[in-house]
């Protein structure tokens, strides 16, 4: 509806400005610390095309990543300091059999401090491969407006090639460019369906939400830009 469109706008104002344009140290160090936007996600070809599957574990990897307790479920991220695979601390696998790892401290499980690479952009495996993002805006509907864009929304990300533990080569990426990339921000890598500007008809541009809530685009960048920067002061 025209709430989610809204949300959906101002998320793209503040991941362009805040992630991409600028890299705000409040923002980054908050998704490297409390959420999943590290975490690698396996890509499976669907329909001639790359999607998102699901996030990785231990378990998927050769000898569990020297996981010994629950490797099926801890999620697996890479070190920016040296773009080596990590088990970060405060995954579920963690809650039971192994105390003090179950928090969310900078570690990996191994007890070294990391800080967790949140994009592959710049890694030395980096390649670049189309990913389909679903879209269910342009569904009729009696009290919404809808839009002309297609059901499936290609867009280029960053993506590394693993090794898993039968031996067999996988493609992943990281939740924060898969994350980027369904908000149609333009990571420099690609011009395919993003948003050069606030102003492009793309999903889910200030633009694209006028469309469906009748807001004026200006007043939506304005209200994302208030409400994060005084979040990272």
């Amino acid at each position: 509806g025209t709430d989610a469109a809204l949300g959906m706008a101002l998320g793209h104002v503040v991941l362009t400005e805040h992630y991409v344009r600028h890299k705000t140290p409040y923002f980054q160090d908050y998704a490297r610390r409390y959420t999943d936007m590290p975490m690698l996600v396996r890509l499976v070809k669907k329909d001639g095309l790359w999607v998102a599957e699901r996030q990785i574990r231990a378990s998927d990897l050769p000898d569990n990543l020297g996981a010994t307790n629950n490797p099926e479920w801890k999620t697996v991220a890479i070190d920016e300091t040296n773009n080596q695979l990590v088990l970060p601390n405060g995954s579920i696998g963690t809650r039971w059999g192994e105390k003090g790892k179950w928090n969310l401290e900078e570690k990996a499980l191994s007890g070294e401090k990391t800080k967790l690479r949140l994009s592959l952009i710049g890694h030395p495996q980096q390649e670049v491969v189309s990913v389909g993002f679903p879209y269910f805006g342009n569904i009729p509907h009696e009290h919404f407006v809808h839009t002309s864009h297609g059901d499936i929304i290609p867009r280029d990300i960053p993506v590394i090639r693993l090794t898993d533990s039968k031996g067999e080569e996988m493609l992943v990426a990281t939740v924060y460019d898969l994350f980027l990339a369904n908000y149609g921000v333009d990571q420099g890598i690609s011009k395919l369906n993003v948003a050069l500007d606030y102003d492009d008809d793309v999903p889910y541009t200030p633009a694209w939400q006028e469309k469906v809530t009748g807001i004026p685009r200006a007043q939506v960048i304005q209200l994302a830009r208030e409400f994060s920067e005084t979040a990272a002061l």
